[in-house]
Formats: C-alpha cells, structure tokens, sequence
C-alpha cells in the first residue's frame, strides 16, 4: 500500500520535472475589505494542487492608479460630475452633440469630456471598458481612469438626478492575508468528529510564507505607488485558498469611494487531479 507521503514525493517529483504540470490562473476580485474565511462555500479550490503563488499588485499598470465609473441607472438628462484631485468636470448628457442614448454612448461622452479638460487630462486619461470585474459579465460597461503618472489624486463621481454613480478605485494602502482550509485526505479515521456536514475538515488557517511566519503585509504607498505582493503557497493537503485584503485606504481627503483590488491565483496540478 502506498503512503500518502509516498504519493506526495511522486507528486512533487512530477511537478519538479516541468512537463507534467497544469497551471490554472484564477483572477479575483475584491470589493471593500474582504473578511475573514467562515464555512465550506468561502475561498478558491486548490486540491490536487502542488504549489501555488499569489499575485497582488495595488497598482496593476505600474505605478499608476486606476478607477472604474458606473452608472446603475442611467440618466440620459442629467449632468455627471467627475471631480479628480480637485478639479471637477461636467458633462451634460441633455445637451451633449449627439445626445447619448445608450450606456455606452453615456460612458464615451463621459470620458471624452475628461479627456478633453485641460487641467484633468494631466492628472488621468479616460476610456470605456466592459467586464471590468473579470467575472465574465460584458455588459457591464464603466469609465474608466489611468492616472498619467505615479502621482496619487483623489476621486469623486457625481449626478444631479437619480443614475445611481458609483467611483471604484485601486487603493493607496491595504494590508493582505492568505488563509488556508484543509482537505479530508489528512483526516484518519480517527477523526470523524471533526469533519462538517460536507465531509470536510473546518478550521481556517492562515498560510505560512517561507519563514514560517504568517503572512501579512502592507503594500502601496503615495510614496511608492507599485508596491505589491508575490507569494509562493505550500498548498499539498490544502482544499481551499482564501485571500484576504482588507483595511483598504485611498489617498488623503478622498471619501466615497469603493476600494478593490484584484489579485491572481496560480495554481500547479498535475494532470488529471480534480
């Protein structure tokens, strides 16, 4: 009979061979602060895996920042105001040549504006993207902001009627955490007491990096606007990743937005693990 520890070296031997291995990305998305791991439906799959890496950037163009502009409910009477650090922008959408009838069309006028603004375009350029959420969701059309440089400002997006605006934006300063949930192939049948409903073992935990210390960092900065994250995760025997990002921040003075952060999960399998 073999070991499970038997199993795990060829595992990892496979893995190590570099010919064998399945590489899957899996693009998250977190909006406001992600909280802690609670039950069997929280975080990412990983098992069958054999090592993973976490990939967080709080600038994902470096060292610029961006933010998405979302109309819930589009007005296609009412004036939109964009006010990036400090200096305000209007767009008119009653009087606007051709009058948007559209979101996209909304959306592009919007961003043409702000591209056309003297004083704003040094600070940001603007364009429309759709599934900006990385969630497979096209429809969802925003404006979005580059900033022009590594310079932080603030944001504020604004009607006069009822659409619904909402400014989303990379934070200036987060902090980062990985947890961890284990698989059943580590409980014996000594330990059945332990299991939930689902068959699984509860107990969150967070990963260790290298050192054995749990991770935890603090990343960006007004200073240092690139700084993010790249972790490598001992994932054998590990069910289930959650990544965590939480006490999200903007810069100085900036209130009403909604932070996120998007970081990517690499997961190595070999073929055929589930």
């Amino acid at each position: 009979m073999t070991s499970p520890r038997t199993t795990e070296a060829a595992n990892l031997a496979i893995l190590s061979a570099g010919n064998f291995t399945v590489l899957e990305r899996v693009p998250l998305f977190i909006e406001g602060d992600a909280p802690r791991p609670v039950d069997g439906t929280d975080g990412y799959g990983c098992r069958g895996a054999l090592a993973g890496a976490l990939s967080l950037s709080l600038r994902a163009e470096p060292g610029r920042r961006r933010a998405w502009l979302e109309i819930g409910s589009p007005d296609y009477t009412a004036t939109y105001t964009v006010t990036v650090a400090g200096n305000a922008v209007d767009y008119d959408a009653s009087t606007a040549s051709p009058t948007p009838t559209t979101l996209q069309e909304l959306c592009d006028g919007i961003a043409d504006a702000i591209n056309a603004d003297g004083t704003v375009s040094l600070d940001v350029t603007a364009d429309t993207v759709a599934g900006w959420r990385d969630d497979g969701d096209d429809t969802d059309i925003v404006v979005r902001l580059v900033g022009v440089d590594d310079e932080d400002w603030t944001l504020a997006f604004a009607d006069d009627a009822s659409a619904d605006t909402q400014a989303y934006a990379e934070p200036s300063t987060a902090l980062a955490s990985v947890y961890g949930r284990p698989g059943p192939a580590i409980l014996s049948s000594r330990q059945p007491a332990r299991m939930d409903s689902a068959g699984q073992l509860p107990g969150w935990g967070p990963l260790a990096t290298p050192n054995g210390v749990a991770l935890g960092l603090s990343v960006g900065s007004s200073d240092d606007p690139g700084d993010g994250l790249l972790v490598s995760l001992g994932v054998q025997g590990v069910d289930t990743v959650y990544p965590r990002v939480y006490d999200m921040e903007g810069p100085s003075g900036e209130t009403g937005v909604t932070y996120v952060a998007m970081p990517v999960l690499y997961v190595g399998r070999i073929p055929g693990s589930t």
